[in-house]
């Protein structure tokens, strides 16, 4: 992991550290065929959050696939969770 954020300049967080102190609702999507990350160890990861947390398991997508294999529900699922509580946060 180290040598992927050195040679990608990026930075991964441990999420299972920070979650258990998250405070906003969180959406988690993620494909049911996805072979990286399997499909219990994402769920593992939400179950982790102390806050609101939607998990969508999206069926026959695999990694960075939710978004083709699910098209328009995907869509859907996003503009209702951000509608849902974007309208609540305070400005």
């Amino acid at each position: 992991i180290r040598a992927v954020q050195r040679r990608r300049h990026v930075r991964f967080y441990h999420l299972e550290k920070v979650l258990p102190e998250w405070k906003k609702p969180w959406l988690q999507i993620h494909g049911e065929a996805d072979s990286y990350i399997k499909i219990v160890m994402a769920q593992a990861l939400s179950k982790k959050c102390s806050q609101y947390v939607e998990f969508w398991c999206v069926p026959k997508a695999r990694h960075n696939q939710a978004i083709t294999v699910a098209g328009d529900e995907y869509h859907q699922r996003l503009i209702r969770f951000l509608d849902q509580h974007l309208a609540s946060q305070p400005s």
